[in-house]
């Protein structure tokens, strides 16, 4: 819709275009799967006797994943609460 020269935006929509609820959903999907990831990667290095620089390889890439959808999930929330869902 258009008002008088500014570009209002629909509920729910984020900045860049992408509908909020499907930002959300992504980052849980990241959350799981690091997580999974990161269990799977732990148990797998220890059964096979791999060294410890890699298990601190996968444990930055499960922070860098984590902290990714936490700054998603904040700007999501702040969204919502400043426009409505």
């Amino acid at each position: 819709m258009k008002g008088h020269g500014k570009e209002l935006k629909e509920p729910g929509i984020t900045g860049n275009g992408i509908p909020r609820r499907n930002q959300a959903r992504a980052a849980a999907v990241v959350v799981v799967a690091a997580f999974m990831l990161w269990m799977g990667f732990s148990w797998l290095g220890g059964e096979l006797g791999l060294p410890v620089r890699y298990a601190f390889l996968v444990d930055f890439a499960a922070l860098a994943a984590f902290f990714w959808s936490f700054v998603v999930l904040v700007r999501v929330w702040r969204k919502s609460r400043l426009g409505g869902i």
